[in-house]
């Protein structure tokens, strides 16, 4: 399973999730985050986690997306 690390930021404090790629390269996360769904809203973008729930988070608060080696 490819995973990734999305590093984003809530109240100026930074924060790490393990995600999965959900069948996605890299390239094609980063283009879902920069289509917002609809203008003067505040999306959400919900990533798979390895064994648990998903997680929505805001967009504006994302700072990068890690890509996990092959192996990890």
């Amino acid at each position: 399973m490819q995973l990734m690390t999305v590093r984003y930021e809530i109240g100026g404090r930074e924060r790490a999730e393990v995600v999965t790629m959900s069948g996605f390269d890299l390239a094609d996360h980063v283009e879902r985050l920069q289509s917002p769904s609809k203008p003067g809203e505040r999306p959400f973008v919900v990533f798979g986690r390895p064994g648990r729930a998903g997680i929505a988070i805001r967009l504006d608060a994302i700072v990068a997306l890690d890509l996990h080696d092959e192996d990890e």
